[in-house]
C-alpha cells in the first residue's frame, strides 16, 4: 500500500499534469475552436489525431488542452476569491462571537441547507447562462464551507494558553489574528481546500454539461462531454469520452492530494 508520502507524490504528480496541459493549451496542434473544412468529422484516434475528431471536423485533443487552460483558471479565480473569503469571516466570527458570529452562521445555514450543484444552478439562472456567472455562483455556493471550519477552529485557539498569553502581554486583536490564530488555522484550511477543489472542478463541469455555462465552440470539458454524448452512444466514444477522462482524473488528483496532504499535516 501507499504511504502518505507516496499519494502526495501521486496526486501531485497528476496535477502537475494538468498545469502543463493547461500551458501548452496555446502551442496545441489545431484550432480547437473553428470547425475544419479540410478535416473528416469523427475520426477515430489515430497518429495525426491522437484523439480523434468531432462531428465538427474539430480535433479532440486540442480542444481538450485548452479545456484544462478553461477549467484551470475557472477552478484558480473560484478557489482564490472563496478561500480567503470564507478563512477571513470564519476567523472573525470565532474570535469576536457575537451578533456577528449569529448572522453569519445563519447564513452559512441556509447556503449549505442546500445541495451546490442545486443551489449554482439556481443563481446561475438568475444571473444568465455563462461562464463568468457559474464563477460568480461556484464562489457564492464554496465559501461557508470555509467560514465554518475556519470559526470551529478559532473558537478552539482563542482561549489555547499561547493566545491567553498574548492578550494578557497587550497584544492587539488584529496582531493575534494575523500572527498567532490563522497560523494555526492554515494548515488544516489548506487540506479543506485541496479537498474541495475536486468537488469545484466536477460542480463547474457538472454545470457546463447542463448547459448552463460556455457555448459552442469553446472547449470546456464538461460542455464537450455533453456535446458528445450522443455520438457516445453511436460508437464515437472518443469524442465526450477523452474529456470525461480528464475530469475524472484530474477530480481524482485532487482527492489523493487533499487527503494526504490532511494526513502529512495532521502527523
Amino acid at each position: 500500500m501507499c504511504n502518505t508520502r507516496c499519494l502526495l507524490w501521486i496526486g501531485g504528480g497528476i496535477l502537475a499534469a494538468w498545469l502543463v496541459m493547461a500551458l501548452c493549451a496555446p502551442f496545441a496542434p489545431y484550432d480547437p475552436f473553428e470547425e475544419s473544412l479540410t478535416t473528416a468529422r469523427r475520426l477515430p484516434p489515430s497518429w495525426e489525431h491522437p484523439f480523434g475528431t468531432d462531428r465538427h471536423g474539430r480535433d479532440v485533443f486540442s480542444r481538450v488542452l485548452w479545456g484544462s487552460h478553461i477549467s484551470l483558471i475557472t477552478v484558480v479565480i473560484v478557489a482564490g476569491t472563496a478561500f480567503p473569503f470564507g478563512f477571513v469571516l470564519g476567523m472573525l466570527a470565532g474570535y469576536y462571537g457575537g451578533w456577528f458570529d449569529h448572522i453569519l452562521m445563519a447564513l452559512t445555514d441556509l447556503f449549505l441547507a442546500f445541495p451546490k450543484l442545486l443551489f449554482a444552478m439556481a443563481l446561475t439562472a438568475v444571473l444568465g447562462r455563462s461562464l463568468s456567472h457559474i464563477i460568480i455562483a461556484m464562489i457564492c455556493v464554496s465559501w461557508p464551507g470555509y467560514a465554518r471550519l475556519s470559526r470551529a477552529e478559532t473558537l478552539h485557539l482563542r482561549h489555547v494558553p499561547v493566545i491567553e498569553a498574548a492578550r494578557a502581554l497587550g497584544a492587539s486583536d488584529a496582531r493575534i489574528l494575523g500572527t498567532h490564530i490563522s497560523p494555526m488555522c492554515f494548515p488544516l484550511m489548506l487540506a479543506r481546500l485541496s479537498s474541495n477543489i475536486g468537488s469545484i472542478l466536477l460542480t463547474v463541469a457538472g454545470l457546463n454539461f447542463l448547459g448552463f455555462g460556455v457555448q459552442l465552440p469553446t472547449p470546456e470539458w464538461g460542455f464537450m462531454v455533453s456535446d458528445g454524448r450522443e455520438d457516445f452512444f453511436a460508437g464515437y466514444w472518443w469524442i465526450a469520452g477523452f474529456p470525461a477522462l480528464a475530469i475524472g482524473l484530474m477530480a481524482t488528483g485532487w482527492n489523493v492530494f487533499g487527503e494526504a496532504l490532511r494526513d502529512y499535516l495532521e502527523k
